[in-house]
């Protein structure tokens, strides 16, 4: 099933039903201190899933938002983390370097796994943790909330309906100034190209998500990754998509 036929199906009133009674017992680990807090736990509780345990990689930290989140046990290890709270779900919310890693240790344990974007360091990581997660059996999805704002959920269905025909041309243009300022507060990895950073796989990763959820799989894609504002020597922080 390809990722509109996918976004279609998981839109039915059956999928929400069934995700409703499914998760109200599920226990899960958040991975991160920052969205993982402001973002995965409210929204994991809002959905009836079961918050047991944060991991962090700074003790003092991690143990202090686990207590300011109502978290019951903070962690700096996922594995003992896993072990130690009978955790059958994890999310990954820390910076992309560790995505992988975490990702690989979670699905070794037979966790379900929800990871953020951007996804992987690279294709050669998207692919082993893709193959880690087939090879479980287990539900493996990446953080791409926005698919279910009810502007995009709706057009979705409206172009999956045929309503407005056979898409034939489609240009998507977003001007958003999170970056535009030097002296915006924003996590240090989103300008480190060594941490993962750059603009296509902080907000890209979306619009690559909005393309295969409206009109289908990509044929070919090609990227220009522009820098606009007035730094220097950091990832990118505009990108120019072209696709088929």
């Amino acid at each position: 099933m390809d990722a509109r036929a996918r976004a279609t199906h998981f839109l039915s009133d059956e999928r929400r039903t069934m995700t409703e009674k499914n998760a109200s017992a599920l226990p899960v680990l958040v991975v991160g201190t920052g969205f993982g807090c402001r973002i995965q736990i409210p929204a994991l509780r809002g959905a009836g899933f079961k918050v047991v345990g944060l991991v962090g990689t700074n003790a003092e930290r991690t143990a202090a938002r686990a207590v300011a989140n109502n978290v019951p046990q903070a962690f700096t290890d996922l594995d003992d983390a896993i072990k130690r709270t009978g955790a059958v779900a994890v999310t990954v919310a820390a910076p992309p370097h560790a995505h992988a890693p975490l990702t690989l240790a979670a699905l070794s344990r037979g966790c379900h796994v929800l990871c953020e974007k951007p996804f992987a360091m690279n294709a050669r990581e998207a692919r082993a943790m893709h193959t880690a997660a087939e090879r479980a059996g287990v539900v493996h999805m990446i953080g791409h909330e926005f698919r279910w704002a009810p502007e995009r959920a709706t057009a979705a269905r409206v172009v999956a309906d045929g309503r407005i025909g056979k898409p034939r041309f489609v240009a998507f243009t977003q001007f958003i100034p999170h970056v535009a300022s030097l002296d915006a507060d924003m996590p240090a990895w989103w300008f480190d190209l060594a941490s993962g950073g750059g603009w296509l796989g902080a907000a890209g990763s979306h619009v690559i998500d909005w393309v295969r959820t409206w009109v289908g799989e990509f044929a070919s894609v090609s990227a220009a990754l522009p820098t606009v504002s007035a730094r220097e020597n950091v990832a990118e922080d505009s990108f120019i998509v072209r696709f088929r």
